[in-house]
């Protein structure tokens, strides 16, 4: 019989406009992986992504993290640009549809 092991902690921070998820598995404490991030409509445009990405980073420092890596659809250019101005480089390709972006941290 097969038995369920919890391998992963999952944290969400969340503000009134948004919200991410911070991720954290067994095998690789150091690294956290950003997920989820969600800005409303209407804070959009006003730093709110900047600000919730650069605060869940902090806490994944805070938590033991040394780098953090997050998923992007490879066609979504306008988003891996932001992701790149706030210091993320590209990792590697997940498949043809989404790449890694990692930032140390």
């Amino acid at each position: 019989m097969l038995r369920l092991k919890e391998t992963k902690k999952v944290y969400v921070l969340e503000s009134d406009y948004s919200k991410v998820w911070v991720e954290f598995y067994d095998d690789d404490p150091e690294t956290c992986y950003i997920t989820h991030l969600y800005v409303e409509r209407e804070a959009r445009q006003r730093g709110v992504g900047t600000q919730t990405l650069l605060e869940a980073e902090a806490f994944a420092k805070d938590k033991g993290a040394t780098k953090s890596m997050l998923l992007v659809y490879t066609a979504c250019n306008w988003l891996k640009g932001w992701y790149m101005r706030l210091k993320y480089e590209f990792h590697s390709s997940e498949d043809e549809e989404c790449d890694w972006l990692v930032k140390k941290l």
